[in-house]
Parts: structure tokens; sequence; C-alpha cells
């Protein structure tokens, strides 16, 4: 079987049914990857912002224990007790969608990584009466200059969170 043009457009049917097949393919992941959940369910990680007088608000982390139409209960990390908070107090609930990788910085930290190589590379000095002196200073710069790589990869890193308003408009399904 070849591939004819088509008389349309000149392009053989063949290609054409791999480009819809790539186009359709791509949407559908497009579209699959925005559904995400947007109710609450007992046992998820949340934070949710308790409007306060003045304008001020509160933040709480924690799991969720309960829930009800009017009423949301939240576990506190570590033991620390349970909160009871109405709906109409909660101005947002957001679910965890995980920790950014500690790798996103990578790029930017590589010019650091190669002047620390460098430096660590350099061969001690010996012979010279400043010879020792000189090789402190360059191990306290290895030293400083390693000390935002080290921060950098090993802080945790921030959690992100997606909002979610269907239990706050008052919406079960």
């Amino acid at each position: 079987m070849s591939s004819q043009p088509t008389p349309i457009t000149g392009v053989p049917m063949r290609s054409m049914r791999l480009a819809v097949f790539m186009l359709l393919a791509l949407t559908t992941s497009t579209i699959a990857g925005g559904q995400t959940s947007d109710s609450l369910s007992v046992g998820e990680r949340v934070r949710v912002r308790v409007a306060a007088t003045r304008g001020y608000t509160n933040l709480f982390f924690g799991n969720i224990s309960a829930l009800s139409a009017d009423t949301l209960v939240l576990d506190i990390p570590g033991g620390k007790g349970t909160i009871i908070l109405p709906r109409v107090a909660i101005s947002e609930v957001a679910k965890t969608a995980g920790r950014e990788s500690r790798f996103r910085n990578l790029p930017m930290a590589l010019p650091m990584i190669a002047s620390t190589a460098l430096l660590a590379s350099l061969p001690p000095l010996h012979g010279t009466p400043h010879s020792n002196a000189l090789n402190n200073q360059r191990y306290v710069l290895i030293g400083l200059s390693a000390l935002p790589l080290v921060s950098m990869f090993v802080r945790t890193p921030p959690e992100h969170w997606e909002p979610t308003t269907r239990w706050l408009e008052g919406r079960t399904r």
C-alpha cells in the first residue's frame, strides 16, 4: 500500500495521520494533566487560611481528621492537638502538591561548583616563606565558596500548594 498524496493538500495520507495522532496525544496529555481533584478527603495534608480581624490571616497546616458540610477538623502535626474550623471563617484551603526538586537550582549553581572545584584542585604550595599562610587562605576560600552550595542542596525544599474551592463553595460533588 503506497501513501498517496491527498488531493486537497498534497501531503501524503500517512504523514497526515501521524500529525493528527501526535496532535491528539499532546492535547490529551495536557487536558488530563490539568484535571486534578478539587475535593477534600480525610487524611489529606492541607494548608488552611483563616481570616482574622483587622485584615490579619492565620495559617494552619495539618491533616484533615474529619470533614462535614460546615466544619473542618484539622490534626496539627506532632500530636499537638486538633482544631475545629467553621467553613465561614476559612478563606482558603489548599492541598499539598509535593515539594520542589533539590536540583532545580543546579544550572545556577554550576559556575559556583566549577570555581570550588578549581580551587580544590590547585596543588598546595611548598618551599616559600609564605606557603603555609597561602595554603590556609586557599582552604578558607574553598570552604567559603562551598558553603552556599551546601546550604542550597541540604535545605528542605519549599512545599507547593494547590488551592481547592469545591468544599468552600459548599459543593460536595
